[in-house]
């Protein structure tokens, strides 16, 4: 009866699927339920405890700094393309293609959610949402914010010796190089520092989510930038 049984399923595909598929299903819930259950409580009701009440500033907050943040190193990303430098250029088009199109993402969150792209509210102030913190890391990261809310967009003001004329041409090239990497990784950083933030606090899928991908994809570039400033 055995063979017969798993022989029949072979021969009918539409059969096999009737029984499989809802099995695949309650194993896939049941493993949900699982993971979620041996999430930490504090992780899981970390959103709703800090920021109860204003998760719609919180997410609002972090979106519209995301794309201010994004909108100062595309331009200067874009003057680049150009560079006689083969890895500035790459940089530049990865920067540019990755950082348009979250951008472009964020605003048609907000758009759809029905709220202002443009802040009205002191930069960064979302940050400050969150009360009742306990860990360390992040209550600096609120009071950094507060002291130096335009500091915390990663932007690093060019030296002024790369406007003086007495660098030979090699130097010069030497020194933009080093700039321009060095300029794009403090922005990187601040960006990862904002998402880390937002991703522990959020009780938005959308914030959490492209939190997530800002992580994997600027810490890969930060990675790279490392990789030649060593050389």
């Amino acid at each position: 009866m055995g063979w017969q049984w798993s022989n029949e399923f072979r021969r009918s595909p539409i059969q096999a699927s009737q029984f499989w598929v809802p099995i695949g299903l309650l194993i896939f819930t049941l493993l949900t339920i699982g993971f979620a259950q041996l999430m930490p409580t504090d992780e899981r009701n970390q959103s709703v405890s800090h920021i109860d009440g204003r998760e719609e500033e919180f997410n609002a907050g972090f979106v519209r700094s995301m794309i201010r943040h994004h909108s100062s190193i595309v331009p200067y990303a874009a003057s680049h393309m150009d560079s006689q430098d083969e890895r500035v250029r790459m940089l530049a088009r990865l920067i540019l293609r990755t950082q348009a199109y979250e951008m472009g993402k964020l605003e048609g969150w907000l758009i759809g959610q029905d709220l202002r792209v443009i802040s009205v509210e002191p930069l960064m102030s979302w940050v400050e949402i969150p009360q009742s913190i306990s860990d360390t890391d992040d209550l600096l990261y609120q009071a950094r914010c507060r002291k130096d809310p335009e500091g915390m967009m990663g932007n690093v003001a060019e030296p002024d010796f790369l406007k003086s004329k007495q660098l030979d041409q090699m130097r010069l090239r030497e020194e933009e190089l080093k700039y321009f990497l060095e300029r794009v990784r403090a922005h990187h950083i601040a960006a990862l520092e904002m998402a880390r933030f937002a991703i522990r606090y959020t009780n938005s899928n959308f914030v959490r989510s492209t939190a997530i991908e800002i992580l994997k994809q600027q810490s890969r570039e930060v990675n790279w930038i490392d990789q030649m400033l060593a050389v």
